[in-house]
């Protein structure tokens, strides 16, 4: 009967150890899909847009008058 326990034990051991080393190892090759997208994406620099004082053609009506309380 002790063999029989000592080898149960050793079977739940290992078994226990090896999903151990798999729940430990699955996430190193996991990667976030928007990881990789925060690198790909051009950088917005503040200096180097376009003015508010500047607006491009278009985006801002030339007639009506002052739509802004003076």
């Amino acid at each position: 009967m002790n063999q029989q326990r000592r080898s149960r034990l050793v079977r739940l051991l290992r078994r226990g150890c090896l999903i151990a080393l798999l729940i430990g190892y699955a996430p190193s090759g996991w990667t976030f899909p928007w990881d990789k997208d925060m690198v790909d994406q051009p950088s917005v620099k503040a200096q180097e847009s376009a003015s508010p004082g500047d607006p491009s053609p278009g985006s801002v009506p030339i007639t009506g008058g002052e739509t802004v309380p003076a």
